[in-house]
């Protein structure tokens, strides 16, 4: 039986999708081609076997830092290779995703556009308040415009971020598939060698997690401030993560009481973590999805979510399963945080209903939306020869 030969082009391989990569690899012959950099750490076991290639190829970097754009020197040759080329169209990989696609279409192979993008405040209040945020949106809009020419299907992160390309590109929902986002089942697994006893000391009370990268866009000041305005003196947070703004944290740790800057958490502590607190925060100006959801909503903690989180669409639902708050609000955070603690036996309600509702999305589940993604793919690029 023919395996479709299916390779995803992205600026760098994210380990924590490496259990979902290996999953489609049984179905198809899959490469993941990286254009920039594998990040070292971050779970990535340079010299495990795998079922899938995993190749890196020369690139040239224009910009500096994180505004800076890859552009491969190598697409040809694998994009001719392919049934169908599985692209990440954001602003950071633009050239990189435009310059593939294109190909891609002139070459007859099928082009499956990997979509996380939404309309969202943190982008709405920059371009508000700034003329140069306007313009580079204005800009990633165009391009985005541009790239959606050449595809033939989406596979979005979730409801959301399909629903945003079928409302502002003209790709048909039929053409738009969902559900790709799942956890990485090494992020909680218990270690033998964590000390139990030291993460015991972090429970002294009503438990609150914060588990991600600390930049503006996370909502770190907005939690920060919300941790001010809580009701309960036992009422403690735990921040854990890594980013520009882990000094501004740290240094809040040392002012506020209720305040706990723990750093990056490896798989063992995250485990560690779940296991000691009451709920996760996820206080988002805009997050395509988040994992940290999916993993709580998997440990049975309900999460205190702001609505621009794209995994709240499917599996947050507001009193039942978890709270949702206006995004940038950090009184409304606070009143929400403060509600998990003040009724523990609805919080434990939410929390089992939370792992109920995650379960649904697993392997399977991701894997039929990449499957119906490429096949369609594929087939609209026969249709076009």
């Amino acid at each position: 039986m023919y395996r479709p030969k299916v390779t995803i082009v992205t600026n760098t391989f994210p380990p924590y999708r490496e259990a979902l990569f290996n999953h489609w690899a049984e179905s198809v012959d899959l490469r993941v081609v990286v254009c920039e950099s594998i990040p070292p750490g971050r779970l990535w076991d340079p010299g495990k076997e795998r079922s899938l290639s995993v190749e890196r190829i020369p690139s040239i970097r224009l910009g500096q830092g994180g505004k800076s754009l890859i552009i491969p020197l190598a697409l040809r040759r694998i994009v001719k290779d392919s049934d169908a080329v599985v692209i990440g169209g954001t602003w950071r990989t633009a050239a990189v995703s435009l310059k593939a696609a294109r190909l891609a279409r002139s070459l007859g192979k099928g082009v499956v556009w990997w979509s996380g993008d939404f309309d969202n405040y943190f982008y709405r209040e920059r371009a508000r308040d700034s003329k140069g945020w306007r313009l580079v949106l204005g800009a990633y809009q165009k391009f985005r415009k541009l790239f959606s020419y050449s595809v033939d299907t989406v596979l979005a992160y979730g409801q959301r971020a399909g629903e945003d390309v079928i409302k502002n590109f003209d790709i048909p929902a039929e053409r738009v598939f969902w559900g790709t986002q799942i956890i990485y089942p090494g992020n909680l697994s218990p270690s033998d060698s964590l000390d139990q006893e030291k993460i015991e000391v972090l429970k002294v009370g009503p438990l609150g997690l914060f588990l991600g990268y600390l930049e503006e866009r996370k909502g770190v000041c907005q939690l920060l401030d919300a941790v001010r305005l809580l009701d309960n003196p036992s009422h403690r947070v735990i921040i854990a993560g890594e980013g520009s703004m882990a000094s501004e944290v740290a240094r809040a740790s040392k002012e506020l009481p209720a305040l706990m800057f723990v750093g990056y958490a490896d798989p063992s502590l995250r485990t560690a973590l779940f296991q000691v607190s009451d709920y996760l925060i996820v206080p988002s100006l805009y997050d395509p999805w988040s994992q940290a959801v999916s993993e709580a909503m998997t440990a049975g903690l309900p999460p205190a979510i702001s609505s621009e989180v794209g995994a709240g669409d499917e599996l947050v639902v507001d009193g039942d399963t978890g709270l949702v708050y206006p995004p940038g609000d950090a009184k409304a955070l606070s009143d929400a945080m403060n509600r998990m603690v003040s009724n523990p036996d609805l919080m434990a309600d939410m929390g089992n209903r939370a792992r109920e509702r995650v379960s649904a999305f697993n392997l399977e589940y991701a894997a039929t939306a990449f499957q119906q993604a490429v096949e369609g793919a594929i087939s609209l690029s026969k249709q076009r020869r």
